[in-house]
């Protein structure tokens, strides 16, 4: 068995054991938003065109000269590989489940100007952005072959609100945070290790304010990012997370006790 696997599974028999029910928890702010959105089951006709693509995605043949821009274990700034839309969908797109929790996240807080940091083949970027038409919204990819391919899909899906920054987030970021100014919701899913984790959750949080909505995707996906969301949780400015295992929710809301909930999902 792999080191990874063997972290899957210890990492998530760890949560079932450690998790809860809505009737576990006391915040009525916590009850609600489990009792509204994540108990959430309802279909919108959005979510079958978007599953559509992602079955699409999942066929492809088409071979990307992809680049990750995180170390490489041999000390360069990035490395390619060539790899198949369906070999990247598979691995790193949201699935049905996560992308509809997302729309449904997006739909119950309302936000005005939204922040994603990896937008991949653009899946996730689907679901946030049909739920939010008229929002101010900035998608990161560092990939320039997968935003080639997302585009195609936004173009065909009439994403309107959406503009594209390509390149390092570590180069980027700043200016696309000064030209979104204060943040309403974001979502990190790109440069899944520790210290890049943390640094951009605190670049995020110098342009949030005590509504901001912040979605961490894959927060058990190594040892690493377990770390990260526990220092996370430790920030002064965070009050609430939620962990329901692939993502964990982050809440900055004075009048909220501190609090870290583990909720089955």
């Amino acid at each position: 068995m792999s080191k990874t696997l063997a972290h899957s599974i210890g990492s998530y028999i760890s949560y079932r054991l450690r998790s809860t029910s809505k009737h576990g928890v006391h915040s009525p702010f916590v009850f609600d938003l489990i009792t509204k959105v994540l108990e959430n089951k309802e279909k919108e006709e959005v979510f079958e065109k978007i599953h559509g693509i992602y079955k699409e995605q999942c066929r492809s043949s088409r071979v990307l000269e992809t680049t990750d821009f995180g170390v490489s274990s041999d000390g360069r700034a990035y490395s390619t590989k060539f790899l198949k839309v369906s070999e990247i969908t598979k691995s790193s797109s949201v699935n049905s489940n996560t992308g509809e929790l997302l729309y449904r996240l997006v739909e119950y807080f309302k936000p005005s100007r939204i922040l994603e940091l990896g937008t991949s083949l653009g899946m996730s970027t689907l679901y946030i952005a049909s739920a939010a038409p008229t929002a101010k919204y900035i998608t990161m990819e560092g990939c320039a072959a997968k935003v080639e391919v997302a585009k195609s899909y936004f173009s065909r899906m009439a994403v309107l609100n959406l503009e594209v920054s390509t390149g390092r987030f570590d180069t980027q970021l700043p200016a696309v945070l000064e030209k979104l100014g204060q943040l309403d919701f974001v979502f990190m899913d790109g440069h899944h290790r520790f210290k890049p984790t943390l640094a951009y959750f605190k670049k995020v949080l110098q342009y949030s304010n005590e509504n901001t909505v912040i979605v961490l995707d894959d927060i058990h996906w190594s040892k690493g990012m377990e770390l990260a969301w526990r220092e996370i949780q430790k920030m002064p400015e965070v009050t609430v997370t939620i962990d329901i295992y692939r993502l964990g929710l982050v809440f900055l809301k004075k009048s909220l006790s501190k609090q870290n909930f583990i909720i089955k999902y």
